[in-house]
Protein backbone atom coordinates (compact mmCIF):
# COMPACT_ATOMS: atom_id res chain seq x y z
CA UNK A 1 0.00 0.00 0.00
CA UNK A 2 1.40 3.39 -1.02
CA UNK A 3 1.67 6.01 1.73
CA UNK A 4 -1.04 8.61 1.90
CA UNK A 5 0.59 12.03 1.35
CA UNK A 6 -0.83 15.25 2.77
CA UNK A 7 0.61 18.63 1.84
CA UNK A 8 0.18 20.85 4.88
CA UNK A 9 1.96 24.03 3.90
CA UNK A 10 3.65 24.64 0.54
CA UNK A 11 4.58 27.23 -2.05
CA UNK A 12 6.08 26.78 -5.50
CA UNK A 13 5.76 22.99 -5.61
CA UNK A 14 2.66 21.52 -7.22
CA UNK A 15 3.35 17.79 -6.93
CA UNK A 16 1.74 15.93 -4.02
CA UNK A 17 4.94 14.12 -2.99
CA UNK A 18 7.92 15.94 -1.45
CA UNK A 19 10.79 16.89 -3.78
CA UNK A 20 13.98 14.89 -3.96
CA UNK A 21 16.58 16.58 -1.78
CA UNK A 22 20.18 16.58 -2.97
CA UNK A 23 22.95 18.97 -3.93
CA UNK A 24 21.96 18.64 -7.58
CA UNK A 25 18.26 19.27 -7.01
CA UNK A 26 18.78 22.56 -5.19
CA UNK A 27 16.44 21.44 -2.40
CA UNK A 28 17.52 21.15 1.23
CA UNK A 29 15.31 19.11 3.52
CA UNK A 30 14.95 17.39 6.86
CA UNK A 31 12.52 14.74 8.02
CA UNK A 32 11.31 12.88 11.07
CA UNK A 33 9.56 9.53 11.48
CA UNK A 34 7.40 8.29 14.34
CA UNK A 35 4.24 6.27 15.01
CA UNK A 36 0.94 6.54 16.81
CA UNK A 37 0.01 4.48 19.87
CA UNK A 38 -3.63 3.46 20.24
CA UNK A 39 -4.47 6.10 17.61
CA UNK A 40 -2.83 8.83 19.71
CA UNK A 41 0.14 10.84 18.47
CA UNK A 42 1.87 10.80 21.84
CA UNK A 43 5.33 11.66 20.51
CA UNK A 44 4.34 14.25 17.90
CA UNK A 45 5.53 17.28 19.84
CA UNK A 46 9.05 16.03 20.59
CA UNK A 47 9.55 15.14 16.93
CA UNK A 48 8.10 18.48 15.83
CA UNK A 49 10.46 20.40 18.12
CA UNK A 50 13.42 18.55 16.59
CA UNK A 51 12.21 19.51 13.12
CA UNK A 52 11.84 23.08 14.33
CA UNK A 53 15.42 23.16 15.62
CA UNK A 54 16.76 21.61 12.41
CA UNK A 55 14.89 24.06 10.18
CA UNK A 56 16.19 27.00 12.20
CA UNK A 57 19.79 25.73 12.18
CA UNK A 58 19.83 24.89 8.46
CA UNK A 59 17.68 27.86 7.36
CA UNK A 60 14.99 25.67 5.81
CA UNK A 61 11.67 27.45 5.25
CA UNK A 62 8.21 25.96 5.16
CA UNK A 63 7.63 24.16 8.46
CA UNK A 64 3.91 24.17 9.16
CA UNK A 65 2.63 25.06 12.61
CA UNK A 66 2.37 22.24 15.13
CA UNK A 67 -1.41 22.58 15.39
CA UNK A 68 -1.79 22.42 11.59
CA UNK A 69 0.10 19.14 11.56
CA UNK A 70 -1.83 17.81 14.55
CA UNK A 71 -5.14 18.63 12.84
CA UNK A 72 -4.05 16.79 9.68
CA UNK A 73 -2.97 13.74 11.65
CA UNK A 74 -6.10 13.58 13.78
CA UNK A 75 -8.25 13.84 10.66
CA UNK A 76 -6.67 10.93 8.82
CA UNK A 77 -9.21 8.32 9.86
CA UNK A 78 -6.55 5.60 9.58
CA UNK A 79 -6.84 3.07 12.39
CA UNK A 80 -5.62 1.55 14.54
CA UNK A 81 -2.09 2.91 14.20
CA UNK A 82 0.04 4.59 11.56
CA UNK A 83 3.64 5.28 10.65
CA UNK A 84 4.19 8.99 10.08
CA UNK A 85 6.96 10.69 8.12
CA UNK A 86 7.09 14.49 8.07
CA UNK A 87 9.40 16.13 5.50
CA UNK A 88 10.20 19.84 5.42
CA UNK A 89 12.13 21.15 2.42
CA UNK A 90 12.90 24.42 0.70
CA UNK A 91 14.73 25.69 -2.36
CA UNK A 92 16.16 29.21 -2.32
CA UNK A 93 16.66 29.14 -6.10
CA UNK A 94 13.00 28.27 -6.75
CA UNK A 95 11.59 30.28 -3.87
CA UNK A 96 9.69 27.15 -2.94
CA UNK A 97 9.07 25.28 0.32
CA UNK A 98 6.67 22.92 2.02
CA UNK A 99 5.72 20.45 4.73
CA UNK A 100 4.62 16.99 3.64
CA UNK A 101 3.08 14.29 5.83
CA UNK A 102 3.27 10.68 4.63
CA UNK A 103 1.03 8.20 6.41
CA UNK A 104 0.72 4.45 6.14
CA UNK A 105 -0.87 1.80 8.32
CA UNK A 106 1.63 0.50 10.85
CA UNK A 107 2.43 -3.15 10.30
CA UNK A 108 3.88 -4.37 13.59
CA UNK A 109 6.24 -7.24 12.86
CA UNK A 110 6.44 -10.21 15.24
CA UNK A 111 10.24 -10.03 15.05
CA UNK A 112 10.17 -6.62 16.74
CA UNK A 113 9.46 -8.61 19.91
CA UNK A 114 11.10 -11.94 19.13
CA UNK A 115 14.32 -10.55 17.66
CA UNK A 116 15.82 -9.45 14.35
CA UNK A 117 18.99 -10.26 12.45
CA UNK A 118 21.62 -7.57 11.82
CA UNK A 119 24.33 -7.26 9.18
CA UNK A 120 27.42 -5.04 9.29
CA UNK A 121 27.67 -2.93 6.13
CA UNK A 122 30.40 -0.46 5.22
CA UNK A 123 28.86 2.87 4.22
CA UNK A 124 29.18 6.61 4.61
CA UNK A 125 26.76 7.76 7.28
CA UNK A 126 24.58 10.83 6.64
CA UNK A 127 24.76 12.98 9.75
CA UNK A 128 24.79 16.72 10.18
CA UNK A 129 25.00 17.79 13.80
CA UNK A 130 21.94 15.85 14.91
CA UNK A 131 19.70 16.71 11.95
CA UNK A 132 17.82 14.07 9.95
CA UNK A 133 18.70 15.06 6.42
CA UNK A 134 16.27 14.15 3.66
CA UNK A 135 19.25 13.19 1.45
CA UNK A 136 19.30 9.72 3.00
CA UNK A 137 20.52 7.66 0.05
CA UNK A 138 23.62 6.09 1.64
CA UNK A 139 21.58 4.77 4.55
CA UNK A 140 18.94 3.32 2.21
CA UNK A 141 21.68 1.59 0.24
CA UNK A 142 23.14 0.11 3.44
CA UNK A 143 19.71 -1.13 4.48
CA UNK A 144 19.14 -2.73 1.07
CA UNK A 145 22.52 -4.48 1.33
CA UNK A 146 21.60 -5.84 4.77
CA UNK A 147 18.23 -7.11 3.54
CA UNK A 148 19.95 -8.87 0.65
CA UNK A 149 21.87 -10.78 3.33
CA UNK A 150 18.66 -11.75 5.10
CA UNK A 151 18.97 -9.13 7.84
CA UNK A 152 16.34 -6.60 8.93
CA UNK A 153 18.76 -3.77 9.75
CA UNK A 154 22.26 -2.64 8.81
CA UNK A 155 24.92 -1.64 11.30
CA UNK A 156 27.07 0.92 9.51
CA UNK A 157 30.83 0.43 9.66
CA UNK A 158 32.72 3.70 9.24
CA UNK A 159 36.03 4.40 7.53
CA UNK A 160 37.79 3.74 10.88
CA UNK A 161 36.00 0.36 11.22
CA UNK A 162 33.90 1.70 14.10
CA UNK A 163 30.19 0.94 14.37
CA UNK A 164 28.26 3.89 15.79
CA UNK A 165 24.67 3.32 14.67
CA UNK A 166 22.35 1.45 12.38
CA UNK A 167 20.94 2.68 9.09
CA UNK A 168 17.66 3.52 10.86
CA UNK A 169 18.43 2.85 14.52
CA UNK A 170 20.74 3.17 17.51
CA UNK A 171 22.55 0.11 18.85
CA UNK A 172 23.13 -1.21 22.39
CA UNK A 173 25.00 -4.30 23.56
CA UNK A 174 24.96 -5.86 27.02
CA UNK A 175 28.17 -7.24 28.49
CA UNK A 176 27.71 -8.72 31.95
CA UNK A 177 25.89 -6.12 34.03
CA UNK A 178 26.97 -3.23 31.79
CA UNK A 179 25.40 -1.70 28.69
CA UNK A 180 27.60 -0.34 25.89
CA UNK A 181 26.36 2.15 23.32
CA UNK A 182 28.06 4.69 21.03
CA UNK A 183 27.73 8.38 21.84
CA UNK A 184 28.96 11.76 20.66
CA UNK A 185 28.89 13.68 17.37
CA UNK A 186 29.20 10.49 15.33
CA UNK A 187 25.63 9.34 15.93
CA UNK A 188 22.08 10.56 15.54
CA UNK A 189 20.66 10.52 19.10
CA UNK A 190 17.18 9.08 18.61
CA UNK A 191 14.33 9.69 21.03
CA UNK A 192 13.85 5.99 21.75
CA UNK A 193 17.55 5.81 22.62
CA UNK A 194 17.04 8.67 25.07
CA UNK A 195 14.13 6.86 26.70
CA UNK A 196 16.31 3.78 27.10
CA UNK A 197 19.09 5.82 28.73
CA UNK A 198 16.56 7.35 31.14
CA UNK A 199 15.30 3.87 32.03
CA UNK A 200 18.83 2.55 32.55
CA UNK A 201 19.69 5.51 34.77
CA UNK A 202 16.54 4.97 36.84
CA UNK A 203 17.43 1.30 37.29
CA UNK A 204 21.08 2.13 38.10
CA UNK A 205 22.39 0.08 35.18
CA UNK A 206 25.96 1.21 34.31
CA UNK A 207 26.43 2.47 30.74
CA UNK A 208 29.71 2.76 28.84
CA UNK A 209 29.67 5.18 25.91
CA UNK A 210 32.07 4.22 23.12
CA UNK A 211 32.09 3.07 19.49
CA UNK A 212 31.59 -0.63 18.82
CA UNK A 213 33.74 -2.86 16.64
CA UNK A 214 33.18 -6.23 14.98
CA UNK A 215 35.04 -8.00 17.80
CA UNK A 216 32.53 -6.59 20.30
CA UNK A 217 30.03 -9.02 18.81
CA UNK A 218 32.38 -11.99 19.01
CA UNK A 219 31.35 -15.21 20.72
CA UNK A 220 34.22 -15.17 23.21
CA UNK A 221 34.04 -11.52 24.26
CA UNK A 222 30.65 -11.75 25.92
CA UNK A 223 30.28 -15.29 27.20
CA UNK A 224 26.87 -16.88 27.63
CA UNK A 225 24.84 -13.95 28.90
CA UNK A 226 25.14 -11.48 26.08
CA UNK A 227 22.42 -9.60 24.34
CA UNK A 228 22.02 -6.71 21.93
CA UNK A 229 19.11 -4.52 20.91
CA UNK A 230 18.40 -1.61 18.62
CA UNK A 231 16.08 1.34 19.15
CA UNK A 232 13.96 3.36 16.75
CA UNK A 233 10.92 5.60 17.05
CA UNK A 234 8.72 3.29 14.97
CA UNK A 235 9.88 -0.16 16.11
CA UNK A 236 10.70 0.76 19.72
CA UNK A 237 13.25 -1.39 21.55
CA UNK A 238 13.96 -4.41 19.35
CA UNK A 239 16.07 -7.39 20.49
CA UNK A 240 18.77 -8.73 18.20
CA UNK A 241 18.67 -12.50 17.78
CA UNK A 242 21.54 -12.95 15.30
CA UNK A 243 24.35 -11.31 13.40
CA UNK A 244 26.44 -13.32 10.96
CA UNK A 245 27.17 -16.59 12.83
CA UNK A 246 26.59 -15.07 16.29
CA UNK A 247 23.32 -15.53 18.20
CA UNK A 248 22.06 -13.47 21.13
CA UNK A 249 19.63 -13.99 23.98
CA UNK A 250 16.14 -12.61 23.35
CA UNK A 251 13.98 -14.19 26.07
CA UNK A 252 11.55 -12.52 28.49
CA UNK A 253 14.22 -12.13 31.19
CA UNK A 254 16.56 -10.07 29.02
CA UNK A 255 17.14 -6.38 29.58
CA UNK A 256 15.87 -5.51 26.10
CA UNK A 257 12.58 -7.32 26.71
CA UNK A 258 12.02 -5.43 29.96
CA UNK A 259 12.86 -2.12 28.29
CA UNK A 260 10.48 -2.76 25.42
CA UNK A 261 7.62 -3.69 27.73
CA UNK A 262 8.04 -0.70 30.05
CA UNK A 263 8.50 1.97 27.37
CA UNK A 264 5.77 0.61 25.10
CA UNK A 265 3.35 0.42 28.03
CA UNK A 266 4.06 4.04 28.87
CA UNK A 267 3.48 5.28 25.32
CA UNK A 268 0.34 3.17 24.86
CA UNK A 269 -1.09 4.80 27.98
CA UNK A 270 -0.77 8.19 26.29
CA UNK A 271 1.96 9.45 28.65
CA UNK A 272 5.63 9.62 27.67
CA UNK A 273 6.99 8.89 31.16
CA UNK A 274 10.57 8.37 30.00
CA UNK A 275 10.85 11.56 27.96
CA UNK A 276 8.43 13.99 29.61
CA UNK A 277 10.50 17.08 28.84
CA UNK A 278 11.26 16.08 25.25
CA UNK A 279 15.02 16.14 25.89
Amino acid sequence: MRPQVRVVHARGWTKPEPPGCSVDSGWLGVFDVFRSYNSQFVTLEVHYRRLERSCAALEISGLAALEEIRAELCGTGITPDVRVRITVASSIALGAYGTWIELEPLEVQSEWSSGIALAIVRAERVTRSGHKMASFGAHRTALSSARALGAAEALIRDHDDAIREGATSNIFVVKGDQVITPDGDGIFPGFMRRRVLRWLSRESVPVEFRPLYSEDFGEHDFGEHTEAFITSSVRGVVPVRAMADRTFETGPMTLGHRLRADIESSLESGVDRFLPDGK
